[in-house]
């Protein structure tokens, strides 16, 4: 007599079948416990802003990048990553006389410059230098970051440091972030605080498992498929246009609500804050990379280009404003950097000669010349 497959395999057939009653049994049970009125595939959880812990890249800065940037060098930038998220070199003394924190968005990230010249590590060495100290310098700048991370980022991942001296420079990524989405809690698609999955699907699983088994390999890919770019996304402009709401009152008050509950925290926790103001080159009178900035606001953003201009202005006033109110330092960079392409190769971030000529200002705003 002729046996069947499953007859002549008595071992394989007895585990499929065990193995596919236990499947049943557990998706059976799970239904069984599932509420009628929830939803499986939800998830939320609050956005961490960092870059990924331990991550390792060079940043090439390509032609049609260039095409914004009169005084930026076209070369690879490095970009190393700590086991906190912060930009390296960070924590290179055990014991630190003092510790700095930087948070901001891109102009404090200072992706292209050179690492051992970005403004937050060379404030650390030149008062190293100047009073003999050991001093850690933190770098937690992330591109379009607004300060609703910021405070995130001091919550989460800053008091545990227990720095002496935290510093804030944020304008452009909160005014732009109000007008575009009419406040901070919004649906962005990599800016909203809190993320919301709503359907759990295989390319969330595909993507988790690229993360665990080949995290450099898929950090790489994202670069080229945009997803989660180490340069974050340009978000304005994609999708349904949203009619900005110009409100000089409240959006101003908003970013003011932000920058109180920051020092208020930072001091709560016994951390002095230090409140820095954004240098521009955006004048009424634009020309040559900076006339491309001026196009590119006025179509992403839906603004005339001067009511931004006086926008921008009110939430640097705002900054120095919440200083003088509160009693607590304010480094007002916006007035001591020059308008100049020496110092910035567009209209807001730092080269490396702007980035250095920083450095000696805030360490002498700090703690004197």
């Amino acid at each position: 007599m002729t046996l069947n497959p499953f007859e002549r395999r008595p071992g394989t057939t007895l585990f499929l079948v065990i193995t596919i009653g236990l499947i049943v049994l557990v998706y059976l049970a799970e239904k069984l416990c599932t509420p009628l009125d929830s939803n499986p595939g939800l998830k939320r959880y609050i956005r961490l802003r960092e870059h990924r812990p331990y991550f390792r890249n060079s940043i090439f800065v390509d032609d049609e990048y260039l095409l914004d940037a009169d005084t930026l060098i076209q070369k690879s930038y490095s970009l190393r990553i700590d086991g906190q998220g912060f930009i390296m070199p960070s924590a290179i003394h055990e014991r630190p006389d003092l510790t700095l924190v930087f948070l901001g968005g891109s102009t404090t990230e200072c992706l292209f410059v050179d690492e051992e010249s970005r403004f937050p590590y060379l404030v650390g060495r030149i008062l190293e230098k100047k009073w003999c100290w050991k001093v850690n310098s933190y770098n937690g700048g992330v591109s379009a970051s607004n300060s609703l991370h910021s405070l995130d980022n001091l919550i989460n991942k800053v008091l545990p440091l227990q720095p002496d001296i935290v510093l804030l420079m944020h304008n452009v990524n909160d005014l732009n972030t109000l007008l575009y989405e009419g406040g901070y809690w919004n649906e962005s698609f990599s800016r909203s605080p809190l993320v919301v999955e709503k359907d759990r699907s295989f390319f969330h699983l595909y993507q988790a498992v690229l993360d665990y088994f080949v995290p450099n390999l898929h950090e790489r890919l994202r670069t080229i498929y945009d997803v989660d770019k180490v340069i974050a996304p340009e978000e304005f402009g994609r999708g349904p246009r949203k009619k900005p709401v110009v409100d000089r009152s409240r959006l101003p008050a908003m970013f003011e609500n932000n920058l109180l509950a920051f020092v208020n925290c930072a001091r709560t926790w016994g951390i002095r804050p230090v409140l820095m103001t954004m240098p521009t080159r955006l004048t009424p009178k634009p020309e040559g990379v900076i006339e491309r900035a001026r196009q590119k606001i006025e179509r992403d953003l839906d603004i005339e280009y001067g009511t931004y201009l006086k926008l921008f202005e009110v939430f640097n006033e705002t900054i120095r404003r919440v200083g003088r109110e509160s009693g607590l330092q304010v480094i007002d960079l916006a007035r001591l950097v020059p308008a100049d392409k020496r110092f910035l190769y567009d209209a807001m971030h730092f080269n490396k000669a702007g980035s250095m000529f920083v450095a000696e200002i805030i360490a002498v705003e700090l703690f004197g010349p």
